[in-house]
C-alpha cells in the first residue's frame, strides 16, 4: 500500500514539473524572472503542490483542475522566501 501511494505521488510530482514548463512563461525582465525559472526548475520542495494534487484526487479524483493551484502555492512559497 505504502509503495502505491509513493508512486501516485511520483506521479504527481511528474504531473507538476510538466505542467510548470508548459504553462509557466518567463519574460522580461529577466533579472526578475531568472532567479524564480532557477528555483522553479531545481526541483525539490515540491510538498504544497504535493498535498494540493492529491487532496484533489482524494475528493475528486481529477488533479488537472488542481495544477493551476498547486503552482500558485509553489510560486507563493518561492516570493514569500525572498
Amino acid at each position: 500500500m505504502i509503495i502505491f501511494e509513493l508512486m501516485g505521488m511520483t506521479n504527481y510530482i511528474k504531473i507538476f514539473n510538466e505542467f510548470l514548463k508548459k504553462e509557466i512563461d518567463y519574460n522580461n525582465p529577466k533579472s526578475l524572472y531568472d532567479p524564480v525559472k532557477y528555483i522553479l526548475d531545481s526541483g525539490g520542495k515540491r510538498l504544497r503542490p504535493l498535498i494540493t494534487l492529491f487532496v484533489s484526487d482524494l475528493f475528486t479524483e481529477n488533479i488537472i483542475n488542481a495544477l493551476p493551484a498547486s503552482a500558485a502555492s509553489s510560486i507563493d512559497k518561492l516570493i514569500k522566501s525572498f
